[in-house]
């Protein structure tokens, strides 16, 4: 991946960062220059993380815990403001999937996906508020997915929850607008530990493995690759004028910077 440095002394902390895609965000941010706090349950997977930036322009510091724990997020917002001034950025990647059928599946478990998926980034939202609200500024992108906007059978508690989270985006961002808070609901399109989990479990029907094996596995380096294009363009306010708005993976689709930019904010 090509190294920028338009995010140079920018404060982040990114959520679930010790393998997958939150670690491929934490790393863009880091080559781009900025800061970033890395947070996960696995102290081995964050220092795995932090090793692949030697070259990077920014610090990394490592909280370990569990996303939905609100001292954590305590904790890692304090740390970036002592050590970086403050947060600019909060990627709310940190995600659960469980896959099975309404009626044979524990109420516990599917429960358990939006606890993960929504309460998480609203403790981690409400968390890094006062530093944002303090410099008037900020950006947070809340990993969200198509599956929030269409219908993934078996999948009902993860699209569920991205529903709510791209709601609560929605809403959050009316409610800073006035701040020069910027509140993006983002759907990747990448091969990661979740997407796997929708074609290696027997919970959900052959067919529907196939249909999401063959999208997953087809061109994953293309995925990846646009994913983290669109991700930078976001960082770097490309999609400011939408904010509260879902950007990336569509049904006919993943969006690209150039139809970000022309797209009205009412779309």
């Amino acid at each position: 991946m090509e190294t920028t440095h338009d995010l140079a002394g920018t404060a982040a902390i990114v959520t679930g960062a010790s393998r997958g895609l939150g670690r491929e965000f934490a790393v863009h941010l880091a080559r781009s220059g900025a800061n970033v706090t890395i947070t996960a349950r696995s102290a081995e997977g964050l220092e795995e993380t932090a090793s692949l930036l030697p070259g990077a322009r920014g610090a990394v510091e490592i909280v370990v815990g569990d996303v939905t724990d609100p001292s954590v997020a305590e904790r890692a917002v304090a740390r970036s403001v002592q050590r970086f001034g403050g947060v600019d950025v909060l990627v709310n990647n940190a995600g659960a999937m469980a896959v099975g059928s309404v009626a044979d599946m524990d109420v516990d478990e599917w429960w358990g996906v939006v606890n993960v998926n929504v309460r998480a980034p609203l403790i981690w939202t409400k968390a890094v508020l006062p530093s944002m609200r303090a410099r008037r500024a900020g950006t947070i992108i809340n990993v969200s997915s198509r599956g929030a906007y269409t219908q993934h059978p078996y999948a009902s508690a993860y699209c569920a929850s991205k529903a709510a989270l791209s709601q609560l985006t929605s809403c959050l961002a009316a409610e800073l607008a006035d701040v020069g808070i910027i509140v993006l609901a983002f759907g990747p399109a990448a091969l990661t530990g979740l997407a796997r989990s929708l074609f290696e479990t027997e919970a959900m029907p052959a067919p529907r493995r196939q249909f999401y094996e063959s999208y997953f596995t087809a061109n994953p380096d293309e995925l990846l690759r646009n994913t983290l294009q669109l991700f930078g363009f976001l960082l770097r306010g490309g999609a400011d004028h939408l904010s509260g708005h879902y950007v990336g993976s569509r049904v006919d689709g993943f969006d690209t910077p150039d139809e970000l930019r022309a797209r009205l904010p009412a779309s």
